[in-house]
């Protein structure tokens, strides 16, 4: 069957397809304008407007040409919606190089001032941070970050603990008052970085030097001399002691004694060995009694014996003896180098027993009445470089020698 169509029909469809065309135009143009989104998109503070038909934030930073990093930040977050008239922010991170108890770190941040990297940083409470909060990061010197730590002290022997923030040993011992001398220990050593829980210890010392004047003592030598007489001596050098400087060392660690060592001994003046001759030679025989005479013999031997016996008590020689020691052998013993006065005292210069001992007299006899002249001052003169004149302090003070 055909079906035809008349002039009438034919124009009204052609009408309705117009209409059709015309009312799909405005809808497009409806869908356009509505989909079509003005955006502001803000980075680092510098704003610039975009459009685009997209409906997340990626959208808007792709028809910006933004590329957001890893660290930066973007407000609101990239997979979120957006409509026409929205901003979207974006800081972008940067690196921030600092310092946490001596310890260099960086990191990537969109912090702009101290107070916002500090709250990122998430640092402990207490902590001592070297820039006000205010300041901001790119204009900034370095960051430095010193946490609190709980530490324990030895100082002196006297133990405590605190909390600080103090960088290394030697800040700690400086905010307790404590100035390290050359001497004093520290342990451990003064720039360790302090960590939480260190012991430090600090011990003051001192170093004491004393400086002494100590004799040396002259040897005595003997000569064998045919000229004179047997049982005679004649001093031909007298004998001087030397001296020598000692110095000590005492070291005090808080306070107490704890060590003392020579660190110097060094010869002044050398000593003067004493030369002493000692006479060989014979005395001749004396002519021998008539048996005649027996009994003024006898009579004689007596009166000999006790002139033996006075001469004992006879003056010894002090030939080679200095007029000063010979004057005060005369005021301390009548000038008899042989005397044993029987109260404790012996000799021209009266020693005792025990200050003969403690001077080196024995080398040269038991005792000092038993020594030479010569020997008795080369034993006082040891006596005198330790103690002076005051060895003899009655007649010293009368001859003016002290």
């Amino acid at each position: 069957m055909r079906f035809f169509v008349n002039k009438k029909m034919k124009r009204g469809l052609i009408i309705g397809g117009q209409a059709t065309v015309a009312s799909a135009l405005v809808l497009g143009t409806v869908g356009f304008v509505a989909n079509n989104k003005s955006i502001e998109v803000v980075v680092d503070g510098e704003s610039q407007n975009v459009r685009t038909f997209g409906g997340k934030v990626e959208d808007a930073l792709k028809a910006a040409d933004v590329t957001v990093g890893q660290h930066d930040r973007v407000t609101p977050a990239v997979d979120s919606d957006i409509k026409n008239g929205d901003t979207v922010n974006i800081l972008t991170a940067h690196k921030v190089e600092y310092q946490v108890d001596g310890e260099d770190k960086t990191v990537m941040t969109t912090a702009r001032t101290v107070d916002e990297l500090v709250d990122e940083l998430d640092l402990a409470d207490g902590s001592d941070i070297n820039l006000d909060g205010h300041v901001q990061l790119a204009s900034a010197e370095k960051l430095t970050v010193l946490t609190p730590k709980e530490v324990k002290l030895n100082l002196a022997g006297k133990k405590s603990t605190l909390t600080t923030t103090a960088l290394d040993v030697d800040a700690v011992l400086a905010d307790k008052g404590v100035k390290v001398g050359k001497h004093d220990e520290v342990k451990p050593a003064r720039n360790t970085v302090v960590s939480d829980g260190i012991t430090i210890t600090y011990n003051k010392i001192q170093k004491k030097k004393k400086t002494t004047t100590e004799a040396i003592a002259f040897e005595t030598k003997r000569e064998e001399d045919a000229k004179l007489a047997k049982g005679k001596t004649e001093t031909v050098t007298e004998g001087k002691a030397g001296e020598r400087k000692v110095v000590t060392e005492t070291v005090i660690r808080n306070g107490k004694k704890v060590s003392t060592k020579k660190v110097s001994d060094k010869v002044t003046r050398e000593p003067v060995d004493a030369l002493i001759k000692v006479g060989t030679k014979e005395e001749a025989p004396e002519p021998e009694e008539n048996s005649d005479s027996e009994e003024s013999s006898n009579n004689s031997s007596k009166g000999k014996k006790k002139k033996s016996k006075s001469s004992s008590k006879a003056k010894a020689p002090s030939g080679g003896v200095s007029s000063t020691w010979q004057a005060l052998a005369q005021c301390e013993s009548g000038g008899n180098w042989s005397i044993n006065s029987g109260n404790g005292y012996y000799g021209g210069l009266q020693f005792s027993a025990s200050s003969w001992r403690a001077a080196g007299g024995t080398k040269y006899a038991p005792l000092p009445h038993q020594a030479t002249p010569a020997e008795q001052v080369a034993t006082a003169e040891k006596l005198r470089a330790n103690g002076g004149w005051g060895h003899w302090p009655a007649c010293s003070s009368r001859l003016g020698l002290r």
